[in-house]
C-alpha cells in the first residue's frame, strides 16, 4: 500500500472512530452526569482568496466541559516587529491545550507548526448534498490585532459545507464555528498566502 493510500485510510479511520464516539457520548441518559467528556476539535482550512477547502485535521482534547454556546479559546498574539507568532489555545483550565500555532513574519513569509500537517481535501468523505447555507452569527470570529478584515462568509461556508465531518458536527453540536485568519506574511503581505481557519467542537 503507498504513503498516500495509507494516509487515507488512516485518517478516514480517525473520522469513523469520531463519529463512533461522539454517537455513543449521544446515547448517555438524560440523568447521566456528562461532566469531563472527551472532546474533538475539527480544524479546517479554507483559502484567503478562493475560499477552496485545503485540508483539516482533528484535535484531541482532555475531558471538559464547555456549558458556552462559544468556544473557550485562548488566543497569544505576538505582533511582528520581524517575527511573531499567533496561538490558540482552547481553555480546559489545566492545562490548556494547543490547537493551532504558526509564526509571522514582517516582510517575510511564515508557517504553522501546529498541528504540523493536516489531511488532504480528498482524505474527507463528501456528503450526498451539501448542507443548506448558515447565518454568519453561527461564526464567532477570533480577532487577535486591529487589522481590518474583509469576511465573505457565505463563501467560506461554501469551501465546506459538503463535508461529512461538517455534516455530522452541525447536526449534533449547538457551538458556534470559531473562525480566524492566518497571515503568515504581515505588513504588506500577499494575500496569496492567507488562509481561513475553522473550528468545531464535538
Amino acid at each position: 500500500m503507498n504513503q498516500k493510500k495509507y494516509s487515507k485510510f488512516i485518517f478516514s479511520g480517525i473520522l469513523l472512530g469520531f463519529c463512533i464516539l461522539s454517537f455513543s457520548n449521544c446515547k448517555k441518559d438524560d440523568g447521566e452526569n456528562e461532566d469531563n467528556i472527551t472532546k474533538t476539535l475539527v480544524l479546517l482550512k479554507v483559502d484567503y482568496l478562493t475560499h477552496d477547502f485545503e485540508g483539516g485535521q482533528l484535535v484531541e482534547l482532555p475531558p471538559y466541559t464547555n456549558l458556552s454556546d462559544t468556544l473557550p479559546l485562548i488566543v497569544n498574539h505576538v505582533a511582528p516587529s520581524d517575527i511573531g507568532s499567533l496561538s490558540i489555545y482552547y481553555n480546559t483550565v489545566n492545562p490548556s491545550q494547543l490547537v493551532f500555532n504558526g509564526s509571522l513574519v514582517w516582510m517575510g513569509l511564515g508557517s504553522r507548526s501546529f498541528p504540523a500537517t493536516l489531511a488532504d481535501p480528498l482524505d474527507f468523505p463528501l456528503l450526498a448534498s451539501p448542507l443548506g447555507n448558515v447565518d454568519s452569527t453561527e461564526f464567532k470570529v477570533v480577532h487577535y490585532d486591529l487589522a481590518p478584515q474583509q469576511i465573505y462568509y457565505d463563501s467560506i461556508w461554501d469551501g465546506i459545507k459538503d463535508l461529512e465531518i461538517v455534516g455530522f458536527v452541525r447536526s449534533t453540536s449547538t457551538t458556534k464555528m470559531s473562525l480566524f485568519l492566518y497571515r503568515p506574511s504581515d505588513g504588506a503581505g500577499d494575500p496569496a498566502d492567507w488562509d481561513w481557519y475553522i473550528l468545531m467542537e464535538k
